[in-house]
């Protein structure tokens, strides 16, 4: 597995509305990974912006239960609360398949496409109890920075909210 460089991007779902622009990568809020973390030329960042509009708009909230802990990570170290494939399936493929028409580049495939784990990154601090019910209402595009003089080194670069009225993209 690669590990994400500065410019290097991922699409997350955080689970409250984020009321920080950055943050630290050891300081990582509630997060469900939609996209992992990828590259994309920054001449193609306007039409990939519009295709994430779109995604957006095609959905509606939905609701996910966490389900049984498991950690992840190269050392199975991180732990996660599983979350329903059939939820986010649809939506990490049309994430997926667009990065692939702007030609966007994966930094790690490994658990992409058929072997998606949807699964919400657990605070040591504050565990989100198994059967735990969350709104998801949207995504953010996050990169990777140098790290600045607060420390952080990850940067949202744009929220998008899913419409009340859309209907869910199957």
């Amino acid at each position: 597995m690669s590990r994400a460089e500065v410019g290097d991007r991922i699409i997350v779902n955080f689970v409250e509305e984020p009321t920080f622009e950055r943050f630290d990568s050891d300081d990582w809020p509630y997060h469900i990974t939609l996209l992992p973390w990828y590259k994309i030329d920054d001449s193609k960042l306007i039409n990939w912006d519009q295709r994430l509009k779109e995604i957006a708009d095609s959905y509606k909230p939905f609701q996910a239960e966490v389900g049984e802990e498991d950690y992840f990570g190269n050392h199975r170290d991180i732990l996660v609360g599983r979350l329903a494939v059939e939820s986010f399936r649809p939506l990490h493929y049309r994430l997926l398949n667009s990065l692939q028409d702007v030609d966007g580049t994966l930094r790690d495939r490994s658990h992409t496409g058929k072997d998606f784990r949807p699964h919400i990154t657990q605070r040591y601090e504050a565990l989100l109890p198994k059967g735990f019910e969350l709104t998801v209402a949207g995504f953010s595009e996050v990169m990777k920075i140098d790290r600045d003089a607060d420390g952080n080194s990850r940067h949202i670069v744009h929220n998008y909210y899913f419409r009340q009225s859309g209907e869910t993209a199957a």
